[in-house]
């Protein structure tokens, strides 16, 4: 039936190593964001061409992404409520799982459920880079925090994840690299923050 999406799959293969040969040299790895084409097919060839992974929005991408055959599964979101923690925390069992998390409560309760489930969950703690709609705001919010994940069984300290997001809705380039420069400076500063203590 329609609509039907329909791949030209050269010009994908084509998209895929132009991304890989930019990344080859790069001092930084791929992961791939599936929440667009949300097809494990693509995840697969994404994964075939050097991404370490996927980063889904959902528990419930993040679940069909893993049982599709890859190893390494990003959820890039907090995630909150019963079901969908304990979701995340069983598929712990089958892949290699990492979630955002940005308050000390959430980090209980996904501990909690890992421990119930006998898994190991990465945490990744989330840094509000100017969207202003979830993750912590500065290094004195994050310490504490990834002391706190560091300590929790079932967990696994991981670092940082943000996303600069507001500034690709900024047209004139200077004040779009102005904007991004400020955010990655207030992310790696937090990241100084937390290898110095």
């Amino acid at each position: 039936t329609t609509p039907a999406l329909i791949l030209d799959l050269e010009v994908l293969q084509a998209n895929l190593a132009f991304m890989a040969g930019h990344m080859r040299d790069a001092p930084a790895a791929l992961r791939a964001h599936v929440k667009v084409h949300k097809s494990p097919h693509i995840a697969r060839l994404e994964v075939a061409a050097g991404a370490i992974g996927v980063g889904c929005a959902t528990v419930w991408e993040a679940i069909v992404m893993a049982r599709a055959g890859i190893p390494d599964v990003f959820v890039i979101n907090e995630v909150v409520g019963a079901e969908t923690v304990r979701a995340l925390a069983l598929l712990a069992r089958e892949a290699q799982v990492k979630v955002a998390a940005d308050d000390a409560g959430q980090v209980d309760v996904l501990s909690a459920a890992a421990v119930a489930a006998g898994s190991t969950i990465g945490v990744l703690i989330d840094v509000d880079e100017g969207m202003h709609r979830c993750g912590v705001a500065s290094a004195e919010e994050a310490l504490p925090l990834a002391r706190r994940i560091a300590a929790a069984p079932g967990l696994d300290f991981l670092g940082l994840t943000g996303y600069e997001g507001h500034c690709s809705l900024e047209f004139d380039p200077h004040k779009r690299h102005a904007m991004a420069r400020e955010a990655m400076a207030l992310f790696t500063g937090i990241a100084d923050h937390l290898a110095a203590n």
